[in-house]
């Protein structure tokens, strides 16, 4: 009966002919609900390193402003402890970024 109602159809090349429960599925569908997740998953973790990388790029600049208003106040650049010291606000991850950057020797 399956196939005598449906094998004509101008979509039966795009159904999923199951074995059991007698469901139709198109493939179609079910590909596009794939591909969608793969997008959205993809688009949410390219969206969280931009957001990252963008507040690496803000403290980084906060660090930068620290060490010129220093240098401008005490007439020296401050040492990595007390940039360490008095910017405890930011993660040490970044902060250990920014003095790889910055000052290469003291890896």
């Amino acid at each position: 009966m399956f196939l005598n109602k449906f094998e004509n159809s101008k979509n039966w090349e795009m159904l999923h002919k199951p074995d059991l429960c007698n469901t139709l599925v198109a493939t179609k569908t079910l590909i596009a609900n794939e591909e969608d997740k793969q997008i959205e998953t993809e688009v949410s973790v390219l969206s969280n390193v931009i957001k990252n990388q963008r507040l690496i790029r803000e403290s980084f600049d906060e660090i930068d402003d620290f060490v010129v208003n220093f240098n401008k106040e005490y007439n020296r650049y401050p040492s990595v402890s007390e940039i360490f010291l008095n910017m405890n606000h930011i993660s040490n991850s970044t902060l250990n970024l920014w003095k790889k950057k910055n000052y290469p020797e003291s890896r």
